[in-house]
């Protein structure tokens, strides 16, 4: 089984895209277009990490991205990574999760959850304020730049998928176990009991507010 960096690796590229707030009461909000570069030094170096934002409202590109002409991004981040911390897991396929790694009271808590597949990558953010009451999500949609990839269809049908559930303890190895799943998607956005279900395929669970006064609570995603 690969390591987690050769799975981190899988994510090596140029990822145009948005960040599209959604509200806790289920309302999307203006998208904000994106550039995510990971680039790779020489050797042993680190892997570069930049990501360019622009204001929300921006048009987007077909492929993800501004429009030409629409000027210098508000927002502009670079990091080195040499190495990954216990926030974060990264699966086979390049697939991640990270995020806070206790509750505490009076302090924001989130989670990312990643995932990747050909040239596409989406990724759900889920933020709580420092009261510890669900605040909102942010939806990522993300091409490979140059690569020609779009959106899915906007239907897709109700269906049942067999899945491997794969864990990640911290201090044992990781083995697969065989689980039996139900997705549910549509078109826009919907809530289905404690289920919402986000544009082009993507869904997420959590509770509405985060477990300070318990040990631990449950977040899950999927697309």
């Amino acid at each position: 089984m690969a390591s987690k960096w050769d799975n981190f690796l899988c994510n090596l590229g140029e990822w145009r895209g948005s960040f599209t707030p959604i509200t806790a009461a289920g309302l999307l909000q203006e998208p904000s277009p994106s550039v995510l570069t990971l680039a790779r030094g020489e050797g042993d170096g680190p892997v570069v990490f930049t990501l360019q934002r622009w204001s929300p409202g921006t048009q987007v590109a077909p492929g993800g991205g501004p429009v030409e002409g629409v000027g210098e991004p508000g927002q502009d981040i670079q990091q080195d990574y040499r190495s990954l911390g216990n926030q974060v897991v990264f699966f086979d396929s390049g697939a991640f999760n990270k995020g806070s790694m206790q509750v505490a009271p009076n302090t924001v808590f989130g989670g990312e959850f990643g995932f990747i597949r050909g040239n596409r990558r989406h990724r759900l953010v889920q933020l709580y304020t420092p009261a510890g009451v669900f605040d909102e999500l942010v939806l990522i949609r993300e091409f490979r730049a140059g690569s020609g990839a779009s959106e899915n269809p906007p239907q897709q049908p109700i269906s049942s998928w067999a899945v491997g559930r794969v864990a990640r303890p911290r201090s044992a190895p990781p083995g697969p176990n065989p689980i039996t799943a139900t997705a549910k998607s549509r078109s826009g956005l919907r809530r289905s009991r404690r289920c919402v279900c986000c544009p082009m395929g993507a869904l997420f669970t959590c509770p509405s507010r985060s477990a300070t006064a318990r040990p631990s609570c449950w977040r899950a995603a999927g697309w």
